[in-house]
């Protein structure tokens, strides 16, 4: 599998800008779009590709409806980009234990989905870096809080995550989100492009139906 991975990396330094950030992104999101996962962050920056950012704002609009997109951060440089599944990423904001955390940093009330990205790019932009964004990107909320109360503890296991309990759920959730990056590789080795993935996918996703 390896092998698979580097075969696919290669092929992609060659792109020009507009395929490299569609590949990239589709890549990284085929845990969102063919597993579990509720949301991925994924930063662009000119020392990468110098035309990154205008590439950008040509093709965010091509990734609706198959899942939405909130810049969080933007400098000349870079931007940094929350994409998510909405109906995911609301039901991990509503389960009680996550409220009362998020409110412990200071999001309001009950936090809806869009108060909570608006509260996530306001903190990121004051600082420090708002590690809370974890319980965003689908990790348990136990590991979210020992990673940012207990900086100093050793994890179990590191993977999509750094894991301090339940290594072997995690173990399992980490070989799902990675099937489904190689189940995208696979796609696209066979000569097939990135477009046609995310948009079969994403409507598969939008119907409730899997791989």
């Amino acid at each position: 599998m390896q092998d698979f991975i580097a075969t696919y990396t290669s092929q992609r330094k060659k792109q020009e800008t507009r395929q490299y950030l569609l590949d990239n992104i589709t890549y990284h999101l085929a845990p969102l779009l063919i597993a579990s996962k509720p949301a991925e962050l994924l930063t662009f920056t000119t020392a990468i590709k110098k035309d990154a950012l205008e590439t950008w704002d040509q093709i965010k609009g091509r990734l609706y409806p198959y899942v939405m997109v909130q810049e969080i951060v933007r400098n000349k440089a870079s931007v940094s980009v929350l994409f998510y599944a909405a109906d995911r990423l609301s039901s991990i904001l509503q389960i009680p234990e996550n409220q009362y955390f998020l409110r412990s940093l200071d999001y309001c009330g009950e936090t809806d989905q869009d108060t909570a990205i608006r509260t996530l790019k306001q903190k990121w932009i004051i600082g420090p870096f708002p590690h809370e964004i974890g319980l965003f990107l689908g990790f348990p909320l136990d590991n979210v809080a020992d990673f940012i109360y207990f900086p100093d503890k050793k994890p179990l296991l590191t993977g999509y995550w750094k894991v301090y309990h339940a290594p072997e759920k995690a173990r399992r959730i980490f070989q799902e989100y990675n099937e489904a990056r190689y189940a995208y590789i696979r796609y696209m080795l066979d000569g097939n492009k990135s477009e046609g993935f995310l948009k079969c996918m994403g409507r598969n996703r939008l119907k409730g139906s899997s791989i």
